[in-house]
């Protein structure tokens, strides 16, 4: 069962200050350099262009996850693109960055999380094709440790950030920043980005369903409730992750704004989609390991932990198993995506909450199948 969230815990007010940036422009156009394919922002790699005035320039930190306005976010820092990016923060006394989902077709080395709290960057080769929501999360800087000799080298800082709101992202100025890589393959420079910051009329202290809260809210948190609760029930049943119980559900959605009703879902997805996929993948190994023993290439008897990379299973169910076990691994979808970034888009607390309650409906169907299909199948 998932613990409840603390202001999210998962994975303020700022100054006002914000990072200015002196550009080397060789170029007058953003267009070649970053499209906006809907609500995303397709990055090419292209020359530097000047902001034109639309918003503020701030340093863009591309996730791997949506983090929620409300929500705590720490990165660990070694690359040395972001060592700059922290550093020119703290010289300029700017504390806010713009923090997009990323979509990329295979491994780079943009910063990637956990989805859990621990959250670190990731380093890997190549770019095939990147780009960024056009919605993104304000960070804003609390505090940033040096912690290079308590980790050995491994990092250089641990930064921790509150999710202030969220910013719409109008263009990539140096989109050159995601290509640009010295000889051990890692970025030596840090995008930034023209962003606005959007208005939001929900208070990150007060929660959807609170005293004081009209009867469509009232009746809109019931709906959410009574579905959650239909999805645990059919959860336990899969012995899926589900929420914890009925009364936790009411008390937070009575107490937490639909931001952080947003977070909860989005860890209850992921849980699930890993909890799948773990089954998924271990099933197939499990019928592999009974064909092999048919034919008498492995004993009956097998020990109850049983090395994979030693009984021979062929590599590319190797590399499965080893995915399915790391959760960070995992190729995460548009699909998958696509109803969370309707809720971070949608237009005010009533529609999120409306959007959580269909989008849970949805999840109903498939998790009754599933159930239906494994007690059928006994």
């Amino acid at each position: 069962a998932l613990p409840p969230s603390s202001a999210a815990a998962a994975a303020s007010a700022a100054d006002g200050r914000t990072l200015t940036t002196t550009l080397t422009t060789q170029s007058s156009s953003a267009a070649a350099a970053a499209t906006t394919e809907g609500s995303w922002l397709d990055v090419r790699n292209g020359p530097s262009v000047e902001p034109t005035g639309d918003g503020e320039v701030l340093p863009l930190f591309p996730l791997r996850v949506i983090e929620w306005p409300g929500n705590t976010v720490e990165v660990k820092v070694n690359e040395p693109a972001h060592r700059k990016l922290y550093e020119d923060l703290l010289m300029s006394g700017a504390r806010r960055i713009v923090a997009p989902l990323v979509s990329i077709s295979r491994d780079t080395d943009t910063e990637q999380q956990d989805q859990a709290a621990d959250k670190q960057e990731g380093e890997g080769e190549g770019v095939a094709e990147l780009r960024i929501h056009g919605v993104g999360a304000v960070l804003f800087l609390e505090d940033l440790q040096e912690v290079s000799q308590k980790t050995g080298g491994q990092f250089k800082y641990i930064a921790k950030h509150s999710v202030e709101g969220l910013a719409k992202i109008h263009r990539v100025l140096n989109p050159s920043s995601f290509y640009n890589k010295n000889e051990q393959g890692l970025k030596i420079e840090y995008a930034r980005a023209e962003a606005q910051a959007l208005a939001d009329t929900e208070s990150l202290k007060s929660g959807f369903a609170g005293e004081g809260t009209g009867v469509r809210e009232q009746t809109i948190a019931a709906d959410l409730v009574e579905a959650w609760e239909d999805l645990r029930l059919l959860a336990e049943r899969a012995e899926e992750p589900r929420l914890q119980s009925h009364r936790f559900m009411k008390e937070t959605v009575r107490k937490s704004p639909t931001w952080q009703l947003a977070d909860l879902w989005q860890r209850l997805q992921l849980s699930t989609l890993v909890h799948r996929e773990r089954a998924r993948v271990t099933e197939e190994v499990k019928e592999w390991i009974e064909v092999q023993q048919q034919a008498g290439r492995l004993p009956r008897q097998l020990p109850p932990q049983v090395d994979v990379t030693k009984i021979g299973l062929p590599a590319p169910m190797i590399e499965d198993f080893v995915k399915a076990h790391t959760p960070s691994a995992l190729t995460l979808s548009d699909d998958f995506w696509a109803p969370l970034l309707d809720i971070l888009t949608a237009e005010d607390p009533k529609a999120r909450a409306q959007l959580l309650v269909q989008i849970t409906q949805e999840e109903i169907k498939v998790t009754r199948a599933r159930v239906n299909l494994k007690e059928l199948l006994g």
